[in-house]
Formats: C-alpha cells, structure tokens, sequence
C-alpha cells in the first residue's frame, strides 16, 4: 500500500510539473526525437545540417535527436497541428502565432516548474532580463522563453529613400515631433509637403522606389506614437483599439477611433489617397510597391547608433538607393508601460503536443550554454566554410546572404528564430560592437526610460475576451478601409465602425480595463 501511495505522489507531481497540459513526458534516458517548429523554409542544405548538428547533439545530449518542421505556412496551419495532436516539441511564436492567444487556449506547457529542474542558464538570463521575460508570462506562470536580440528597435521612425531625403524638411520634423509625444497636425502637413516636392522632382517613381505611401505601417507606427496598446499584443494586424496617452496625467482607458489623432490620420489618408500617393488595390492588400521602396513608410528601429547631434541614419542598400532612418522619437518621449505578452514578438514555447518536454527543456537550457554554443550557431547559421567564414572569434560572414537566410540559401535560419542571442555569432553586416550596444542599453539605457503607472502591470483580458473577438471583426471589416483612404465617403464608414464597436462591447472593455488599472494604482 506504501509503494501504491508513493506511487501516486510520484505521479502527481509530475502531473503539476506538466500543469496545463495535461500530458505526459519522459525523462528515463531512452531514445528521443524532438520535432522543431518554426515559420521557415525547407532549403537545398537543410537535411545536411540537421545531420550535422544530430552528431553534436549525440556527444552533448545523448540519445536525443533533432528534426525541423520549417513551414512557411506556418501560421495558418498551427490550429490544425494543435487540433491533430502534431508532435512539435519545440516551436517559435510570436510572429506567425499570437503568443497571447494561444497562451489562453491552453496550447504550450507552463514552464516554471521545467526550468527550475532543468534549466539553470535559463533561470539567470530570466532574472537579469525580467522586463523581457514577463512578456511570456501569464497569471503568474512563465509560458514562453524570450529570444533576447541583440537587434534594438525601439524608436519610431520615418523611412525616406535616399534619393529623395533632401525633400523633407527633416529638422522641422523632428523639432514637431519632439515637442509632442503624439503625432501633430503640423507633421502631417510636413508629411504632405514632402510627397508632393518628391513627386514634382520626378525622382518618386524608378526602380527602387515607388510614389506610393507604407500607408499600414504609417498608421501602425506614425499615427499611434504615443499611445500604449492593451491587448493582441503579439499581432501586427487587427490589434485591439483599446489603449491610453502614455503621458497624461492620468491612466484613462480609451478608444483609440475615439481621438482626434485617429480621426486626423483617416483624412490625410484619404487626401493622399485621391493624390494617388496610396495603391488602388490597397483593400485587396497590395501596397503596391512590391520590391521597391516606398516614397515614405514608419517603423521601430535601431536608432542607437544616431549621433545625439544628429537627426536620420542611412540604412543598408548600395549608394544611391539607401534608406534614411528620420526619428519621430525623443529619448524622453521612450516610455515602458504595462507587460504586453507577446510583444517582443519572438519566443520558444514547448507545445502541449511535446511528447518530450523534459527533453525539449534541456535542449533549449544546452543552448544558452557555452557547451551548447556550436549547436545554437549550426542551427543558425550552418556549416563553417560551406555556408558561412568566421571574420573573428565572434563574428561571421554568410556566403549567400545579409542578416538572414531565405528560402533561396542554401542555408540559413533567422537568428531570431532559433534563440538568445548573447551566445551566438554575430552575422554580418552587424558586428561584436552591436551586442556590446545591446548590452549596455539593457542595462543601462532602456531602466532610465519612463515608467508610466501601469509599469509591472499585467491586463487580465479573460472577463472580456468574448468582446474582443467581437470588436476585431469590427476592425477587420473597417480598419483597413478607414486607413487607406480608400474610401470616398470614409467619414460615414467611421461613424458606422464606431457605432459597430459600441455594439460589440467597447465599453465593457473599457470599464474592465480601467477597473484593473485603478486598482493597480492604489497599491
């Protein structure tokens, strides 16, 4: 009777180690082939290097194995993996599969107990970056395992095209920008003024740039500067509408199609629009500027590397066919505000459909290791001399490609994919000095940057998660319409999308936030 009680102990534990899943994993020693997934390619050297790394991974992890399932259908086939019980051991998300979402379905395995037994070097790096790893957490449970970068995007900015830099008045724009945390009247009209002296110079239209406007990422990044988003914080499209003025006064919960910045970018789209600065074929999600750069478009870069006395960098491409990086951001205007899960947008998850998460563990612990370094960088990069040379003891250069493979290489995984990277090469065209820039902003740049009330606070979205899938329709229906400027009579579209939006539930959202931010404050 003894042995039968300490039987069900030892099963029972095991079963909490496994929470949230519901399998089971071994740990016994016997013969395991974990399956990695990842939003890649197949390519020509891919079983070759999976052999390669098989040989190391007997020496450094016996009797394991490793397979890749690289699918560039990634994203729309993960429902059906999960569904059908898939084997994938290992999987990055974040990008192709919203971290959040599939948190709260259940999909990946709660790993806190895992890494306390098996995965040391994972512990650390989790409590040196804390503001990064609570990006995977939910509720308390650590589900998902940051790939720190070395890659620091964290200022929004405008991309011009090298051949038409000159026709922006790049110091009044970041004079406007500075002086406001969110996007002016005043840069729109700079913004204007700069479209049409490009056009006029005949430069706008060759074959590298295109006379059309990134005109999603203008409204991703541009016309949302200075707000925090609450919500589907790993997707780039669709993201929930719900945010807040990261510099008022006060915490106040709002409707981002409620405010004049939302309402001021709608017209000047829909002007640019009818100028002929945005695709016609912008509903059916071509931009239309294919290959080539647009006469203007926003993101988040790596503006580290700006000299404070100046205001743009150049970035990549041959001379004469460059992008200029022009910062809409100050240093005072950079801002961590409440824990968005999933928003560094690449993490390694162990699925619920790991036959070995044990193993999967201690893989994924080998790689932050020095031990497991020649593994991490094979998986990366390849075959030293076949697919890439060593330009010092840190640094390398790939023979077929820049910063990341395609599917064309012969190989070549996104780095980004595949781990931290603290302990891999450095792939040209960055180099050491790039992680010892990310370093030291970890450690000393990004602690000193303002900590808005909801600093360490994380939303609780289960109570209105039925409203939020009602208000993404919402927004899969209008949004694009109303950015683009597609629509001539865009002015009745947006009165019906906030009519829709009160009807889905906008306001329970609101009032469910809100009640969660006050009472964070009051502590």
């Amino acid at each position: 009777m003894k042995r039968i009680i300490s039987m069900l102990l030892a099963a029972m534990l095991m079963l909490g180690v496994l929470a949230g899943c519901g399998g089971s994993g071994d740990d016994d020693g016997s013969q395991a082939t974990l399956v990695w997934a990842m939003p890649f390619y197949e390519q020509k050297d891919t079983a070759k290097v999976t052999a390669e790394v098989n040989k190391l991974l007997a020496e450094k992890l016996p009797n394991t194995k490793l397979e890749f399932m690289l699918d560039s259908s990634y994203g729309s086939k993960w429902s059906l993996w999960m569904a059908g019980d898939t084997q994938i051991d290992i999987a990055n998300v974040g990008t192709s599969v919203d971290t959040l979402s599939e948190i709260e379905k259940d999909s990946f395995y709660e790993l806190d107990d895992l890494i306390e037994e098996y995965a040391p070097s994972i512990a650390k790096e989790k409590e040196k970056y804390s503001i990064q790893y609570a990006t995977g957490i939910v509720n308390g449970k650590q589900y998902a395992i940051p790939n720190v970068q070395i890659y620091i995007n964290d200022t929004a900015v405008l991309c011009i095209p090298e051949s038409l830099i000159s026709y922006m008045d790049t110091k009044a724009m970041v004079e406007a920008a500075y002086k406001s945390s969110t996007t002016t009247e005043k840069m729109y009209q700079l913004v204007d003024d700069y479209l049409h002296a490009a056009k006029a110079s005949g430069k706008a239209d060759s074959d590298s740039v295109a006379p059309l406007i990134g005109i999603e990422s203008m409204f991703n990044t541009f016309a949302r500067r200075g707000f925090a988003f609450v919500g589907n914080g790993g997707s780039s499209t669709n993201q929930i509408n719900v945010c807040y003025r990261v510099f008022a006064d006060k915490v106040e919960m709002i409707d981002f199609y409620e405010t004049d910045e939302f309402k001021m970018f709608i017209k000047w789209a829909r002007k640019w629009y009818e100028e002929g600065f945005i695709s016609t074929d912008i509903l059916s999600g071509d931009q239309g500027y294919g290959n080539r750069s647009p006469i203007i478009s926003s993101y988040v870069w790596d503006m580290n590397l700006r000299d404070e006395n100046e205001m743009y960098l150049k970035a990549g491409a041959t001379e004469g066919s460059g992008v200029y990086w022009l910062s809409v951001q100050s240093n005072e205007q950079k801002y961590i505000s409440d824990t968005a899960v999933g928003s560094l947008h690449t993490y390694n998850v162990i699925p619920c459909t790991s036959k070995h998460p044990e193993r999967a563990m201690k893989l994924l612990e080998l790689l932050r290791t020095e031990e497991g370094a020649d593994i991490l960088n094979m998986i990366c990069y390849g075959i030293e001399g076949t697919h890439y040379e060593k330009l010092s003891d840190t640094e390398i250069k790939a023979f077929e490609y820049e910063q990341q493979g395609t599917s064309a290489s012969s190989y070549g995984i996104p780095n980004w994919m595949v781990g931290t990277h603290l302990n891999m090469y450095v792939i040209s065209p960055y180099t050491e000095e790039t992680r010892t820039r990310a370093l030291d902003y970890y450690e000393n740049v990004q602690p000193k940057f303002y900590k808005t009330p909801t600093y360490g606070m994380s939303f609780d979205t289960s109570a209105v998660s039925n409203y939020y899938s009602q208000i993404n329709s919402v927004l899969s229906e209008y949004q694009v319409q109303l950015y683009s400027g597609a629509i001539a009579d865009y002015e009745t579209k947006y009165a019906e999308a906030c009519t829709k939006m009160k009807a889905a539930g906008i306001d329970k959202v609101l009032e469910e936030l809100q009640k969660q931010v006050d009472e964070f404050v009051s502590k």
